[in-house]
C-alpha cells in the first residue's frame, strides 16, 4: 500500500495505528516489523510514541526493534553480515561534515598530484574546464559516488577522463577511510545494497525476517534507498508500506529522486497492492489549502490524478486570522523607544493568551526582517519571564548567556580580569544592578573588587570560581556554576 499523505493530514498517526495493529496481530510480530523514517528525530519521536500507546508491556521489545533512518538501519544490517562484505564489524561511522573535509582533501591533493606527474585525463579537465571548475566536477562525482559508477564512458574525451579521474581519487578517499575502520553515510548505503544484490540467501534471509517494511516519507528518498526496498519487498515473502507527498520533496540537494516515489507507487500497483490519499488538512486555514492546491497541481502523479488535493478541515474557533495590536507613543518617540514599546505590547500579549487561552508557549513564533532586531524582543520577553529560543542569526558564542559563562570561566583563570568580573556580577548569574554596582565602588570607586566579593548575591559565586581552577576542569567549572546559580 502507498498513502500520499498531504500536508497536515495526520499521516504520522496513520503510521503509529498501523505499525500497533500489526505488533498486537501476533506474540512476536514486533520482531519482523522494519519501520525506517528520514531522520533520527522523526525515529525517535515515533520509537517514543509507540511505547506510549502500546504500554509498559511492549517497553523493552520497542526499544530493541527495527525503527530508524536509512543509515543506522544499513549500519546494523552491514554489523551483522560485516564479513560477508569483508568489513570490520566495529568500523566507524564519520559524519558528513567529516566526510565533506576528507572528501575535499582527497580531491585536491590527488588533481595536483596527477597534474605535477603529468597525467593526461587530469591535463585534459584543466585544459577544457580550468583548475576551479575540474575541482567542482570532481565534487559532484564523488558527492553521488554510486551514479558516477554507473555512468557510460562512451566517445567523449572529456567525460572519459573525468571518471578516470574521478576513479582514482574515489580509491584514495575509500583508503583513507579503511585506514580509520570508518564508512561514510554513502558507503554505508552502497555497501548494504552490495551486500543484497550479491548475496541471495542474506536477501533472502531479510525477506523473510521484515514481513512488513513501513516507510515513512518516501518523497525524500535517494535512488539506493528506493533501491534497498524494493530489494527488500517480495509480494510472496513480505508487505511493503510507503508513506510520502511528492510535493513535499524538499531534500534533492542531498540526492532524493521524487520520481523514487512514483515508481514505487507502480510497483505497489503492479503487485496488486493500493493507493490510499489523506487529502483532509486539519492544520491550515481554506485560503492556504486552495493556494497550495494550485501551486502544486503540476506535480501530482498520474497514478493520483486530483484525488492527491487537499480538503481544509480546520475549525477556526473564533480567533481572527489577523489582530492588530496597539502601542500608544507620541511623534517625538524614537524608533529604538518605539520597538521597546512595541516590544513590551507583544510580551504583555503572549502571556495574556497563555495565562488565559488554551496556548502553548512552543505554539507562538515571532518573526523578523533581520534577526539583529530581536534582542530588545527578547530582552522583553525575558522581563516576562517568558521562555523563548532564538533561531538563526547570531553565533552561538556571541550569545549572552553564553557569554555569560565564558564571563566566568575568564575570571576563575584570572581574578584580575575585571571585564569578566564586571560581566558576571550584572549577569542572571549574580545579577547586580548597575546601582548596586555604584554603590559597591565607594566613594572614591576604588572598592569594587573588595565589597563585591563580600557582598551575599556575589560571594558564592565568585568565591567558588577564585578557587575551582585548582581542581577542576573547565567543563566541571561549566557545570558548577549552572547547579550553582540554577
Amino acid at each position: 500500500m502507498a498513502v500520499v499523505a498531504g500536508a497536515g493530514s495526520g499521516k504520522t498517526r496513520v503510521l503509529i495505528e498501523r505499525s500497533t495493529n500489526i505488533i498486537e496481530s501476533s506474540a512476536n510480530a514486533i520482531d519482523h516489523i522494519l519501520i525506517i523514517t528520514f531522520t533520527e528525530k522523526a525515529a525517535s519521536e515515533l520509537t517514543l510514541r509507540l511505547k506510549n500507546k502500546m504500554g509498559r508491556k511492549y517497553l523493552s521489545r520497542i526499544s530493541s526493534a527495527w525503527i530508524s533512518t536509512f543509515h543506522a538501519f544499513c549500519a546494523r544490517i552491514l554489523r551483522m553480515y560485516a564479513p560477508v562484505v569483508s568489513l570490520d564489524p566495529s568500523f566507524d561511522i564519520i559524519d558528513e561534515n567529516a566526510a565533506k573535509l576528507l572528501t575535499e582533501k582527497s580531491i585536491e591533493e590527488c588533481f595536483l598530484n596527477f597534474l605535477d606527474n603529468n597525467d593526461e585525463d587530469a591535463a585534459l579537465m584543466v585544459e577544457d574546464l580550468e583548475y576551479n571548475n575540474a575541482i567542482s566536477l570532481l565534487s559532484e562525482l564523488m558527492d553521488f559516488r554510486w551514479h558516477a559508477d554507473a555512468l557510460q564512458r562512451g566517445d567523449d574525451k572529456l567525460l572519459r577522463a573525468a571518471l578516470n579521474v574521478h576513479s582514482k581519487i574515489k580509491t584514495h578517499y575509500l583508503s583513507q577511510l579503511t585506514i580509520g575502520n570508518s564508512l561514510d553515510f554513502q558507503e554505508i548505503e552502497m555497501k548494504t545494497l552490495e551486500l543484497l544484490e550479491k548475496h541471495n540467501d542474506v536477501l533472502l534471509e531479510l525477506q523473510k525476517k521484515f514481513k512488513h517494511i513501513l516507510v515513512d516519507e518516501y518523497q525524500d528518498t535517494n535512488d539506493i534507498q528506493a533501491k534497498l526496498v524494493t530489494l527488500l519487498f517480495n509480494p510472496k515473502r513480505n508487505h511493503l508500506f510507503i508513506v510520502g507527498d511528492p510535493r513535499q520533496s524538499i531534500y534533492r540537494f542531498r540526492g532524493a529522486n521524487v520520481s523514487c516515489f512514483a515508481n514505487t507507487v507502480d510497483l505497489i500497483l503492479a503487485n496488486k497492492g493500493e493507493v490510499t490519499v489523506l487529502s483532509d488538512n486539519f492544520r491550515s486555514g481554506e485560503d492556504i489549502v486552495l493556494l497550495a492546491n494550485k501551486i502544486a497541481k503540476p506535480l501530482n502523479h498520474k497514478s493520483l490524478s486530483d484525488s492527491a488535493e487537499l480538503i481544509a478541515r480546520s475549525e477556526n474557533n473564533g480567533t481572527p486570522s489577523l489582530l492588530t495590536l496597539s502601542c500608544k507613543h507620541d511623534r517625538k518617540t524614537n524608533i529604538s523607544e518605539k520597538r521597546k514599546i512595541e516590544a513590551e505590547a507583544i510580551a504583555a500579549y503572549i502571556d495574556d493568551i497563555v495565562q488565559n487561552e488554551n496556548v502553548k508557549y512552543g505554539d507562538i513564533a515571532m518573526l523578523f526582517q533581520a534577526i539583529t532586531a530581536s534582542e530588545i524582543y527578547e530582552t522583553a520577553l525575558r522581563n516576562a519571564s517568558i521562555p523563548a529560543r532564538v533561531y538563526g542569526g547570531r553565533f552561538l558564542l556571541e550569545r549572552t548567556e553564553v557569554t555569560d559563562l565564558l564571563a566566568a570561566l575568564s575570571f576563575s583563570s584570572d581574578q584580575t580580569n575585571d571585564t569578566a568580573l564586571i560581566t558576571l556580577v550584572r549577569s542572571p548569574l549574580i545579577g547586580l544592578s548597575d546601582d548596586d554596582c555604584v554603590i559597591l565602588a565607594g566613594e572614591s570607586g576604588k572598592d569594587f573588587r573588595k565589597n563585591v566579593m563580600d557582598h551575599p548575591k556575589a560571594n558564592p559565586l565568585l568565591s567558588f570560581l577564585a578557587n575551582a581552577k585548582k581542581h577542576r576542569a573547565p567543563s566541571e567549572i561549566f557545570q558548577a556554576v549552572l547547579d550553582l546559580t540554577g
